[in-house]
């Protein structure tokens, strides 16, 4: 298995909680074309502690530059291109059974995920898209209603979006995969840049960390919230709808479920 990244890394914080500001509601907008997407300079270094408590990334997700001297890391895939403009159907299909799309064994897929909570810790949601990188045809998307018992935190929600994103692409038989999160903190955890003391957290990373061993080629990277669009709106429409939804490659809607994910039990 090929495990390669591009963390861009500017110092570290100790603590294993994230950002401090809840995912506030949001008016879902239909699935936008993936941005484009580079890779920066990254430092790979020891594990560093990051203990629960204090914020992952600052106040609004400050953004992080590599220092000018840092040595680059190649990932296995490509920057995103523009994707052609589709049309979006929200609502339309509810009951329907997924249909499994055609997967190419030997083409590399990318996953973005993000996940958020209301509260901090409070309700939890997610969302996964991933897409067939050459061309950036969406193969599936998840809205993934995570529930409020437990209260969720930030990070939790986060990590759950991986968890469930690498479910569905190992069902799929996806074999080649890059992934792509908003989340500093999971990334560089998965990295072995950061250790994982929060207790809850290292449930949910020993269970990422399990599934990423399926696949062929692994990589992921930190990408910024804007870049992260997609998974991002259906995380909110989780929190939004407190429902679970498949959505294909027109973001219609396959399935609907009010039960919270199985994926944090």
């Amino acid at each position: 298995m090929v495990l390669q990244a591009v963390p861009s890394l500017r110092g570290s914080q100790d603590g294993d909680e994230e950002e401090a500001h809840p995912m506030p509601p949001t008016t879902l907008t239909p699935f936008r074309t993936p941005s484009t997407t580079g890779f920066g300079n990254g430092a790979k270094g020891s594990a560093v502690n990051f203990e629960e408590g204090d914020d992952e990334e600052g106040h609004a997700r400050s953004r992080h530059d590599a220092s000018p001297d840092s040595p680059v890391h190649k990932a296995s895939c490509p920057p995103s291109a523009p994707l052609p403009a589709r049309s979006h159907v929200s609502k339309v299909g509810t009951g329907m059974r997924p249909m499994s799309p055609i997967i190419n064994p030997t083409a590399q897929y990318l996953l973005r995920f993000d996940g958020g909570s209301r509260g901090n810790p409070g309700p939890g949601g997610a969302g996964i898209v991933i897409y067939e990188q050459a061309s950036l045809v969406q193969v599936r998307g998840l809205s993934l209603w995570l529930g409020s018992d437990p209260p969720l935190t930030n990070n939790e929600a986060e990590y759950h979006g991986l968890v469930a994103g690498l479910r569905a692409a190992k069902k799929l038989g996806i074999r080649r995969i890059c992934v792509e999160g908003d989340s500093q903190l999971v990334v560089r955890q998965i990295l072995g840049v950061y250790k994982v003391r929060n207790e809850r957290l290292r449930v949910l990373y020993s269970e990422a960390m399990a599934l990423k061993e399926n696949f062929a080629e692994f990589s992921i990277r930190h990408v910024e919230r804007s870049q992260n669009s997609d998974a991002d709106a259906l995380a909110n429409r989780a929190l939004d709808e407190q429902c679970n939804g498949t959505f294909d490659s027109c973001g219609l809607r396959l399935d609907y479920s009010k039960e919270a994910d199985q994926a944090k039990e």
